[in-house]
């Protein structure tokens, strides 16, 4: 059992090119967990079949084979967890094979301040229903687990830096908003969006807050969740390739400017995308 940290908060502000699958941090490996900060790699044993269950902080842990010819299984840590110990238990043919208490710290994703056109912050109650239905939408997605349709290491959707980190604290015209569910990459108005890995087009939609807004369903819970397009080039069940098109970015909803917001949802849990191109899945 490992457990691969992800960058510290706000270390990274820009990455390289999303064709490059190398670590972006290769120091400060720790033994334990940050919130909302990474994702569990473990169950890499030379079994002679695929009959393993597990579960993490009462998640069912998904299994698949490596090219190495064991099994991983991926679980999250959401930046809202309660630290403290969590049981990790994996079973192979009806048997429990192992058994570990993973122990959650807490961690500071910063603060930032941000000034909005008020029309954007102090919402009417139409406008506050309209985005509850929008969040429920979303929430419901979460709720699906389907078959893996990922391959390998997951890249950047576009190139550049990272102008809001994941797990940040906002204060919006003087008032504490939710955290950041993800990271703004600083992009130019059109730039091309590719897909951080196979998936299937699971929503299109037109958000208050997100703008144009597109997922994709990756398999075994991994969605990714883009943000603020201006255009939107694949349609609602379409199967995409890693490094497909899937549509440009924009300043669509409630953005400052041109950007790409991505998020990553792992069975329900906010996880650092960064994290999970540092992860090597083969």
């Amino acid at each position: 059992m490992r457990i691969i940290p992800s960058p510290p908060d706000n270390s990274t502000t820009s990455l390289p090119d999303r064709r490059q699958t190398g670590p972006f941090n290769k120091g400060g490996q720790s033994k334990t967990r940050p919130i909302g900060r990474g994702i569990i790699k473990g169950g890499e044993w030379g079994f002679s079949d695929k009959n393993l269950q597990g579960s993490f902080q009462e998640k069912k842990l998904h299994f698949f084979k490596m090219e190495s010819g064991g099994y991983m299984a991926l679980a999250g840590i959401d930046m809202k967890t309660t630290p403290g110990e969590y049981t990790l238990t994996i079973i192979y043919n009806n048997k429990k094979i192992f058994e570990k208490n993973i122990k959650i710290l807490p961690a500071s994703f910063g603060l930032q301040r941000l000034t909005l056109p008020k029309e954007k912050v102090d919402l009417s109650p139409e406008i506050l229903n309209r985005v509850g239905i929008e969040q429920a939408r979303l929430a419901e997605l979460w709720t699906v687990i389907n078959e893996k349709l990922w391959n390998g290491r997951f890249i950047m959707p576009v190139n550049g830096s990272i102008t809001s980190a994941f797990g940040v604290r906002r204060i919006i015209n003087k008032e504490e908003k939710s955290p950041h569910s993800g990271i703004d990459i600083k992009a130019d108005e059109g730039t091309p969006i590719a897909a951080p890995n196979n998936g299937r087009t699971a929503l299109i939609d037109d958000q208050f807050f997100g703008g144009k807004t597109l997922v994709l369903d990756h398999g075994y819970g991994i969605y990714s969740i883009f943000h603020h397009l201006s255009k939107i080039t694949v349609s609602e069940g379409q199967l995409v390739k890693r490094g497909e098109i899937i549509g440009n970015t924009g300043a669509t909803g409630r953005a400052t400017g041109p950007n790409l917001h991505w998020g990553i949802r792992l069975q329900g849990e906010r996880i650092n995308p960064v994290s999970i191109v540092n992860l090597e899945m083969e």
